[in-house]
């Protein structure tokens, strides 16, 4: 509970006597930020601007935007209006465009912070921004080309370039070269050649198994004499007397 006759400084956050005047000597970390975040400058339309689908709408920017070693160009999307900074020829951002990536048209109110020159070392306040350098914005900016480009245009400008390509000369010489009498004969004899040697071949291979077929038939297996079946008479031996 504050007592009678003290009065609260917001600004500050303390409590002061009514008449009391402090005088900062040393400035504090909290009134430090609040400095930096004062030189936040802001960028966006000076009107309402609605965008119908597949389509883009563009608003400039300041004409003198802070110094890059001061400040740095942060951006946002505004539901799906994707924004695309366009930069002059000293590296001066000039004009934003803002491009439809949905079904429906989209709309961005009047004074909408799109762009926001932050301080150096200082995060904007709001979610959503992010650095015209970052992943995430080229991420956003290929989505915006798919999301502009004319299918239709596009599939007409293949066809025209190419009917336009085919009555074209060649853009480097291709002269016609004969192919020597030579080399045709050279490589006639050579298939010759192999599909003799693959004739022979085959024709040697199946003769020599035509012969291991003759060989295995004439071969008999030469029998022992103890092999002889028993239960065969022997013949009679046939002897000549002789008389003296």
């Amino acid at each position: 509970m504050i007592p009678a006759g003290i009065r609260l400084d917001l600004y500050n956050s303390k409590a002061k006597l009514p008449d009391e005047i402090e005088i900062n000597l040393i400035k504090s970390a909290s009134a430090r930020e609040d400095t930096e975040y004062g030189n936040t400058i802001c960028g966006g339309p000076t009107e309402t601007v609605d965008v119908a689908s597949r389509l883009t709408a563009e608003f400039k920017l300041q004409r003198r935007p802070p110094d890059a070693t001061t400040h740095e160009l942060w951006v946002r999307r505004v539901n799906k209006l994707v924004p695309t900074v366009r930069f002059t020829h000293d590296g001066r951002p000039s004009r934003a465009l803002l491009t439809n990536t949905g079904e429906k048209t989209g709309s961005c109110p009047a004074h909408f912070p799109v762009v926001q020159w932050v301080p150096h070392e200082v995060l904007p306040l709001t979610e959503g921004y992010v650095r015209v350098d970052s992943t995430k914005y080229r991420d956003w900016q290929v989505l915006a080309y798919d999301s502009a480009i004319d299918r239709d245009l596009l599939k007409k400008e293949q066809r025209l370039y190419a009917e336009w390509l085919s009555h074209q000369p060649a853009a480097v010489d291709r002269p016609d070269y004969e192919t020597p009498a030579s080399d045709t004969d050279r490589r006639l004899q050579m298939e010759l050649t192999s599909g003799d040697s693959h004739v022979q071949n085959n024709g040697s291979g199946s003769n020599a198994s035509k012969r291991n077929q003759s060989n295995s038939s004439t071969t008999s297996r030469v029998r022992w004499p103890h092999e002889t079946n028993r239960n065969s008479t022997p013949s009679p031996t046939k002897v000549n007397r002789v008389t003296p």
